[in-house]
């Protein structure tokens, strides 16, 4: 038998995932959906967000896999403008989501590489931290090391559950350095 596909988009989707995790009390950086990028409040400040869409996949049976990446060769997420990014995002055709920056170096980023079998199971972890990316900012890890759990093995697991997922995955976190929290 194969792996549950249904919840393989929900676990990408970073509305998904994060909304799931908030249900549970998790620490999740404060994030908010954008339908329309003028409704956005003009008195909020742009630099406190990151723009990206909340999955950077579509998945279509005609086509396979369409990137974000690829069609807009930007990054995976963007800052400035608020507005200008969700036009970006909603334009190519993906969900937007404006996602709180949580400060600190990206040095502060950790993964949890994990299996989880169908009935909830844990045979096979593994933990790492960013040491460097490309591209900077918000590139993939090209160097990174292997560290002891930080803490985040049980949350990860509890948000799986929740959106009924089973096989292999990664989880990211980032150690706010405002309250020490991973998110």
């Amino acid at each position: 038998t194969t792996a549950n596909a249904r919840p393989v988009p929900r676990v990408l989707d970073k509305l998904e995932l994060y909304t799931a995790a908030y249900d549970l009390g998790i620490a999740v950086p404060e994030f908010r959906e954008i339908h329309i990028p003028d409704a956005w409040p003009s008195g909020e400040d742009d630099a406190k967000w990151l723009v990206k869409p909340s999955c950077r996949y579509h998945f279509e049976a005609r086509r396979g896999i369409t990137t974000f990446l690829s069609l807009t060769g930007g990054s995976k997420a963007i800052e400035g403008s608020v507005r200008d990014a969700a036009r970006t995002v909603l334009g190519a055709g993906f969900r937007c989501l404006a996602q709180e920056k949580i400060p600190g170096p990206f040095e502060q980023l950790v993964s949890v590489g994990l299996c989880l079998d169908r009935d909830g199971q844990v045979p096979a972890a593994f933990f790492t931290r960013k040491r460097c990316e490309y591209p900077e900012p918000f590139g993939d890890g090209l160097v990174v090391e292997t560290i002891d759990d930080p803490g985040i093995l049980e949350d990860s697991v509890r948000s799986l559950r929740k959106l009924r997922y089973w096989g292999i995955c990664d989880v990211e976190y980032k150690r706010d350095e405002r309250d020490g929290r991973f998110k």
